[in-house]
């Protein structure tokens, strides 16, 4: 009888649980470097942290910068781990990016993303690339919007997120000569297409540079302009 009567539901006593989970751990740890290292990066809480995200899927969840390998993202009681479908490569800097769209199992959400920045190698390059992502039409900052760097020298990609006001920011991205390209990654596949908004230039860094870069996008067009209106403005002067 007193089975039949059972409800779901949390057990009775105590304040409501309304924090977000804390981030307590990382491994490898911030700015180690770590040789030959091949995974998993994990993200260790002080609570579980539930399966479901706020948007997309659990891989969505995780952004890693240079792209050199597919991400693949686990979860357990204690957090998430982040491994590559090649590995992690040598001699490179790792930025591995947590988004804000875990939670626990009260559905409080992560406020900010989570940013661990490891070497397997080769130190750190003391250089940083930030700016506003911002749509020509509206004037808005776009979020959410991805920003890639894909290095001439290696063809190496380096990522990042825009925030909720459409900022990007990189740091520890080495010198050189990139093609930069601001996009509305729609269909998640990571690449701009052509009806997504987008923005397009090249950017060099310099040993040690700090750089702001605003990009503006626009959605691509291959409509030609036509003429609309012409008028006299003056007796020398006609406007088309």
């Amino acid at each position: 009888l007193a089975g039949a009567c059972a409800r779901e539901g949390a057990p009775p006593g105590g304040p409501p649980d309304r924090r977000p989970p804390v981030l307590v751990k990382t491994e490898p740890d911030t700015f180690a470097e770590v040789p030959n290292f091949k995974g998993p990066v994990r993200f260790i809480f002080d609570e579980r942290i539930s399966e479901n995200v706020a948007s997309g899927t659990l891989d969505g969840a995780v952004l890693v910068s240079p792209r050199t390998g597919t991400v693949r993202v686990s979860h357990d009681r204690q957090g998430v781990s982040v491994s590559l479908s090649s590995g992690f490569r040598p001699d490179l800097t790792y930025r591995v990016t947590l988004l804000p769209v875990l939670s626990d199992l009260f559905n409080n959400r992560m406020r900010d993303p989570v940013d661990l920045v490891f070497s397997t190698g080769g130190g750190f390059d003391n250089t940083a690339l930030a700016g506003l992502v911002w749509d020509r039409i509206t004037g808005n900052g776009v979020f959410p919007a991805l920003v890639d760097l894909t290095s001439d020298s290696d063809s190496l990609v380096y990522t990042a997120e825009t925030d909720s006001a459409g900022f990007y920011a990189f740091r520890y991205v080495p010198a050189g000569r990139y093609a930069m390209v601001a996009f509305q990654d729609q269909n998640r596949n990571d690449s701009a297409d052509f009806s997504e908004l987008q923005g397009r230039r090249q950017v060099v860094i310099g040993p040690s540079d700090t750089l702001i870069v605003n990009d503006p996008t626009l959605r691509p067009d291959t409509t030609p302009a036509q003429l609309t209106r012409v008028s006299a403005l003056d007796s020398v002067t006609v406007v088309l």
